[in-house]
């Protein structure tokens, strides 16, 4: 039996084989900073174009010169309208989606938000009376159903706060 330390114990690798300083791991792997085609393909819809419009030259996003140019082209060709309506269809779908996480992510703020003025309350940090706090709580849980930032909350909460010292 050998009586070496080989750096093999719990949650360690042998020191030959980690990483050093400067070393890549995995070279032929993903470079750092590259983004995915979902980002590359929206910021290049986002590209503002010039446009002919009733005789003027508009600026604006390329996805709105795409769908304009596909509703030209769908008026004379049906089959090409329908692939081009499926397309559209399916981006707008994608944007829902994004539009429903961030406002699940208002969702989130709003309440972290009122946790932290439930803490503030019991430790007894804000100089509040028990019936506006009430009604602090109950806004911040009907503004869960419509999002508001964490933001607007605080803003709303320092109105409160103002006008209760002031009665």
């Amino acid at each position: 039996m050998s009586t070496k330390k080989t750096g093999k114990g719990h949650g360690e690798g042998s020191k030959a084989t980690r990483i050093k300083p400067g070393e890549v791991k995995n070279p032929k792997g993903r470079p750092i900073g590259s983004r995915n085609m979902a980002t590359i393909v929206r910021e290049a819809l986002m590209r503002d174009v010039e446009w002919p419009e009733k005789g003027e030259l508009l600026r604006i996003p390329l996805v709105s010169a795409f769908i304009d140019a596909c509703m030209k082209q769908g008026m004379k060709d049906v089959r090409y309208a329908q692939m081009m309506m499926d397309m559209i269809i399916f981006m707008s779908h994608h944007d829902a989606q994004m539009e429903y996480q961030r406002q699940e992510t208002e969702n989130y703020e709003t309440w972290k938000t009122m946790i932290n003025i439930y803490r503030l309350h019991d430790a007894k940090l804000m100089d509040l009376d028990e019936k506006v706090l009430d009604e602090l709580i109950a806004t911040a849980q009907k503004n869960v159903a419509k999002p508001m930032g964490g933001v607007q909350f605080m803003e709303k909460l320092e109105e409160k706060i103002k006008k209760d010292k002031e009665e």
